[in-house]
């Protein structure tokens, strides 16, 4: 078992140890990496798309944080409303997949409110998969190892800013409309590519 005083580099080895033992842990890692650096990082380009691309200004980049906000609520509602359904694996896929090919819609995108709607849907599906990673994982360790796998997620989400400056970067060489096109379509190929190649997580019930 990990120490009680461990430092944050050798609490990562543990984690990572203990995910390279568990098969499904590991998998749920890699997709939400995936989820973290190109799906989440959506959201640093909000104000560059209500200033310069769309010229909606201050109110406008109020309106898309509020529609942000609304969907992830819609996602964790419906997801909830659920209940105990199987095939949660088939579904973490799907919000992934929609979640990419929702930010191909941004590319070409002509008004804020096909934005909104598209944005809320985005965040429905985000929320949706974060809420799936934890849940999947918790159903499918034992007791005495739930700890240690919500450590592995934690740990996962921490590649974050990773995904917030690249797309910055994309951004900033090319165009916001750009960015999203390279991030959403590498999340939306990543899905897919996971979805045949991860069959114990594809089969989940």
């Amino acid at each position: 078992s990990l120490p009680d005083h461990e430092d944050l580099w050798n609490a990562a080895k543990f984690a990572f140890g203990y995910a390279r033992k568990a098969p499904i842990v590991r998998g749920l890692i890699l997709l939400s990496f995936v989820s973290e650096v190109f799906g989440w990082s959506h959201n640093s380009m909000l104000p560059v798309f209500a200033k310069d691309v769309l010229d909606v200004g201050p109110l406008g980049l109020g309106a898309m944080n509020g529609a942000r906000q609304a969907g992830g609520m819609v996602g964790l509602l419906a997801l909830a409303g659920l209940g105990n359904f199987r095939r949660k694996g088939l579904l973490l896929f799907l919000t992934n997949a929609l979640t990419g090919f929702g930010q191909l819609i941004f590319y070409v995108t002509p008004d804020l409110i096909t934005f909104l709607l598209v944005l809320a849907a985005v965040n429905a599906c985000l929320m949706a998969a974060d809420t799936l990673y934890k849940t999947i994982m918790q159903e499918n360790v034992s007791n005495d190892e739930r700890g240690r796998a919500m450590g592995c997620w934690i740990l996962s989400i921490g590649v974050a800013p990773v995904g917030h400056i690249s797309i910055g970067a994309v951004a900033s060489v090319l165009s916001a409309r750009v960015a999203f096109l390279i991030f959403g379509g590498t999340m939306a190929a990543a899905t897919i590519g996971s979805f045949l190649t991860m069959k114990n997580i594809r089969n989940m019930e």
